[in-house]
């Protein structure tokens, strides 16, 4: 295992405010190999206007290594209106994005990079929602990483693929509406993120 590898699995991987009417949290353990090398916290909390909150936090744990990351999205009635997603290395970061609705659609910001972008229309459904809602309608999934569009494809009985603009692959199998497993492979190792909790 290599650093670049873990780097690479923590960018594919992805506060419950008050008034909230609705909260469900979700756990997974995330596999390389047969080993159990870390965890994702997935909640998505609704508050009593109907507003939406996801928050989804990854930590993998190896010798010398700390790899964390957090993704947040908020979502009103009409769409996403705002997002953010931050990784660290042993406590240092390493990638930040964030998305902000404004009256033209989105202004995507990467502060480490220097980097910002516009994007037009509205962003009703990305990758923090995959955890918790079943990709049924979608053919393209807003990255909250990336600050673009994933294309997603239906493979059947429950299972979705979905291409990262990287060119990675990520296969999401459902039950009854929620991710069960998630499965990838980065640099040779088939790493899988299989649901813990009820």
């Amino acid at each position: 295992m290599n650093l670049i590898f873990f780097v690479s699995l923590c960018t594919l991987l992805w506060l419950v405010p008050g008034g909230t009417a609705y909260a469900q949290s979700l756990k997974y353990d995330i596999y390389i190999g047969k080993r159990v090398m870390g965890t994702l916290d997935a909640v998505c909390s609704e508050k009593q206007d109907k507003s939406r909150q996801y928050r989804l936090e990854t930590h993998i744990k190896w010798p010398l290594l700390h790899i964390s990351s957090l993704m947040q999205a908020t979502y009103d009635a009409k769409g996403m209106y705002s997002a953010s997603v931050q990784q660290w290395l042993n406590k240092s970061l390493r990638e930040s994005s964030s998305v902000a609705k404004n009256s033209q659609g989105y202004r995507v910001e990467f502060p480490m990079k220097e980097e910002k972008r516009s994007l037009t229309g509205l962003i009703n459904y990305s990758v923090s929602c995959l955890y918790h809602q079943e990709p049924t309608r979608q053919q393209s999934i807003f990255s909250e990483r990336f600050g673009e569009y994933c294309t997603m494809k239906t493979l059947g009985e429950g299972r979705y693929e979905l291409t990262m603009p990287d060119g990675k692959k990520i296969t999401y199998t459902y039950a009854n509406g929620i991710c069960e497993q998630m499965e990838t492979k980065q640099m040779g190792q088939h790493v899988v993120m299989k649901r813990v909790s009820k």
